[in-house]
């Protein structure tokens, strides 16, 4: 069966997380909406907001059975984070303008997390090896 997974940091192009996604097919750059993205640290994180509002934008991958697994392990669920269905869209034309992809959502409490106002993790990171 094939899966819809939206990736917003370390398993994003360029990060050391990306080789998960080599038997995956990117689909295209893109937003999910309803959340808002945090720095744990090593990583970021996504939490679901009360208002409905925030988007945070990453890339968008179809994956197998097997992949998605795999990304279950790495991400931690259902400890760490737990895997969603949330509303996302393509910055480009497709098939699929608008649709639901699985994302990985935090289950930690946010108010030990550092907001990401952006709301993209590659941003961010090139913000903070430029000072």
């Amino acid at each position: 069966m094939k899966h819809i997974v939206f990736v917003y940091g370390t398993l994003r192009k360029g990060f050391y997380n990306h080789r998960l996604l080599e038997n995956a097919t990117f689909s295209d750059t893109g937003s999910a909406y309803g959340v808002r993205l945090y720095d744990v640290g090593p990583f970021p994180a996504v939490l679901p907001t009360s208002d409905g509002k925030g988007a945070v934008h990453g890339e968008l991958y179809e994956v197998d059975d097997e992949t998605l697994t795999r990304l279950d392990r790495l991400e931690g669920v259902p400890h760490l984070f737990r895997r969603e269905l949330v509303w996302c869209d393509y910055d480009h034309e497709s098939d699929y303008e608008e649709l639901y992809a699985w994302v990985y959502l935090w289950n930690g409490d946010p108010d030990r997390l550092t907001p990401i106002p952006c709301g993209d993790y590659q941003e961010f990171k090139d913000a903070i090896t430029t000072l």
